[in-house]
C-alpha cells in the first residue's frame, strides 16, 4: 500500500508540507488513515524526510517574514486607475515601520535570558544555572581527589 499510495507522491508531500498542509490534509490527499500515516512516518525515512523537509522550508520562510516585519521595510505599491483618457498606472514607494510585536516575539525566542514576560522566573533560572555549574565544578574536584 505504501509503494502505491505514497511513494509516487513524495514530491507532492514535500510541497503540501511546505505550503502549510496539516497531517490530516496530507492523509486525505494520499487517501490513507492516520494510523498508516504515522506508521509510514516512523518506518520509511523518505516519507518522514519529505514531511520534515517541507515543513522546514515553511519555517524558514516564516522566520524571514517575521524578521523583515521586525526591522521594517520598503515596498512598491502599484495603483491602476481607469478614466476616459485611458488607464494610468502609478507606483508609490511605501514604508512599513518595524512591528513591535514581531520584535518582541523574536527577542523572547532568540534572547530568552534578557527578554522575558516574568523577570522573577528568569532570575530563578539564572540562579539555577549558576548552582548547577557550581555543582558540576564540585563534582569534578571530588573526582580528581
Amino acid at each position: 500500500m505504501y509503494k502505491d499510495k505514497v511513494v509516487p507522491y513524495l514530491d507532492r508531500v514535500r510541497e503540501w508540507a511546505s505550503s502549510g498542509g496539516t497531517d490530516k490534509e496530507i492523509m486525505a490527499a494520499l487517501d490513507i488513515s492516520s494510523s498508516s500515516f504515522y506508521d509510514y512516518a516512523l518506518r520509511y525515512p523518505e516519507f518522514s524526510d519529505a514531511l520534515k523537509g517541507g515543513r522546514q522550508k515553511a519555517i524558514m520562510s516564516l522566520k524571514a517574514a517575521l524578521f523583515k516585519r521586525a526591522y521594517g521595510f520598503t515596498y512598491i505599491e502599484t495603483k491602476t486607475t481607469t478614466s476616459e483618457s485611458g488607464e494610468r498606472v502609478e507606483e508609490f514607494i511605501k514604508y512599513q515601520p518595524p512591528d513591535p510585536a514581531a520584535c518582541n516575539l523574536l527577542l523572547k525566542n532568540w534572547d530568552k535570558f534578557n527578554w522575558s514576560e516574568n523577570p522573577a522566573n528568569l532570575d530563578l533560572k539564572r540562579e539555577e544555572l549558576e548552582f548547577r555549574k557550581t555543582q558540576s565544578d564540585d563534582s569534578d574536584l571530588t573526582e580528581t581527589i
